[in-house]
This record gives C-alpha cells, sequence and structure tokens, in this order.
C-alpha cells in the first residue's frame, strides 16, 4: 500500500516528483516516512525509523543497497545526497560509518592477535591501521605542493645570498 493516493510509488508526491525534504516528517508531516534524529521517532502512535539509524546499521560503504532498500532506487538516492539541506546529515554519517567499520575491523583483529595469530600481533606492532596519508611523518615522494614550497623557500633563499655577494663584492656592507 502506497502513503500517497496520487501516486504509484510511496517516494512520489501526489505530482508524481520524488520526494526529497519532505521524506523527512521532521520537515513534512504528511509524506515523511524517516526521521533526521539519531533514534526513531514517535508521533501520534507511529514509528518514524532514523535514517542515520538505519544507514550505520546497513554499513554499506558503496550506498547501494541501503539506496536499493530505503529509497525508490539509486538515482533517488543520489539526488537526496546532493541536496543542500541533507549534506551535513550525510557527511557525519559517512564519516562516523567509517569510524563504525574501522573499529569494528580492529576489534576483530585484536581478537585474532589475543588468540596467538602473528599477522594480528604485526598488524599492531607496526600500527597498521594508522591512515599514512594523514599522518605528518609519513615517508615517500613529496606531494607537489611540498615541492612547490620548497622551491619557492629555495628561491628565496638564493635571491637573498645573491643580493648579499652583491653587496659584498660592491664593498657596502653594513
Amino acid at each position: 500500500m502506497y502513503l500517497n493516493s496520487g501516486s504509484s510509488s510511496p517516494f512520489r508526491d501526489n505530482q508524481n516528483r520524488r520526494l526529497t525534504k519532505s521524506l523527512f516528517v521532521d520537515f513534512d508531516k504528511v509524506y515523511g516516512m524517516y526521521t533526521l534524529k539519531s533514534e526513531d521517532l514517535v508521533v501520534d502512535n507511529k514509528v518514524y525509523p532514523s535514517l542515520k539509524k538505519l544507514y550505520l546499521d546497513y554499513s554499506d560503504t558503496t550506498e547501494y543497497l541501503f539506496a536499493k532498500d530505503f529509497f525508490e532506487d539509486l538515482d533517488h538516492w543520489n539526488i537526496l545526497v546532493s541536496m543542500p539541506f541533507f549534506v551535513p546529515y550525510i557527511t557525519k554519517w559517512r564519516t562516523e560509518l567509517e569510524l563504525k567499520l574501522k573499529a569494528e575491523a580492529l576489534q576483530a583483529i585484536l581478537k585474532e592477535a589475543r588468540e596467538g595469530k602473528y599477522d594480528a600481533h604485526k598488524f599492531f606492532a607496526t600500527k597498521a591501521w594508522i591512515d599514512k596519508e594523514q599522518d605528518p611523518r609519513r615517508r615517500g615522494r613529496p606531494t607537489k605542493a611540498d615541492i612547490d614550497k620548497t622551491a619557492r623557500e629555495l628561491a628565496f633563499l638564493a635571491s637573498d645570498v645573491d643580493d648579499d655577494l652583491k653587496r659584498i663584492k660592491d664593498g657596502s656592507v653594513n
């Protein structure tokens, strides 16, 4: 049974337009089917599931399966995640999901390490979970930005040295 009698889909309004902001009871009590709150919301004895909770529980980093199960289709989900009102929510949720999955993976590896598995011990001993891209002590080829910055610094120092040598040759040392 569809929520909207004038539409063939619960994800569309009476004029057959895809619902975006109206999907949330926080904004629209007629079409709303989810809440943006962290927990399910009960309004007039009706439970509105928390989309955040569903998203985190689903643990689908591709968002494909999540979109298929909770929206009309992937296009509908992509439209929603691009909406200005929704961007702050999905940004936080994606970060939280990434941390959740990382924490779960670390817990599983820690369990293996406690069971005496060598690779798991090595993983913790080498701190392999640290994101090497964000580690300021990382090694390897410098980025283009680092190269440009160093080149500017060297050029500035070279011009200072040239100026000093010129003054010494001219005998105008102060």
